[in-house]
């Protein structure tokens, strides 16, 4: 989390994202979508989606131009090279929590 500071970061990192060594990418953006964060990751190919929350399981809805995502939509999104795999990770129900074990002393 950068505070603000998502397309400084992305612009810094942009060889790296021409060179698709970063297949996915989460972070939250309070511009109206599409902002500039989102175009400069559409413009390395990246498929972005906003994260929402259900009481089933988290939703995603593509950003694109002819897309308005519902009301009440946060400022979370993913972004990723491999839509197919992201969209296949998010098809099960339910929500998912790691949890660590007790330490035997």
């Amino acid at each position: 989390d950068v505070e603000g500071h998502e397309l400084a970061v992305l612009k810094g990192a942009e060889q790296a994202l021409a060179r698709k060594a970063i297949r996915d990418i989460i972070f939250e953006d309070f511009s109206p979508a599409p902002g500039p964060v989102v175009e400069l990751l559409q413009k390395h190919g990246f498929t972005v989606f906003q994260l929402t929350m259900s009481w089933w399981k988290p939703l995603l809805t593509e950003v694109a131009p002819n897309i308005t995502p519902p009301d009440g939509f946060g400022p979370n999104y993913l972004a990723s090279i491999d839509p197919q795999r992201v969209q296949e990770r998010f098809q099960p129900g339910g929500w998912r929590c790691l949890m660590c074990r007790p330490h035997s002393v």
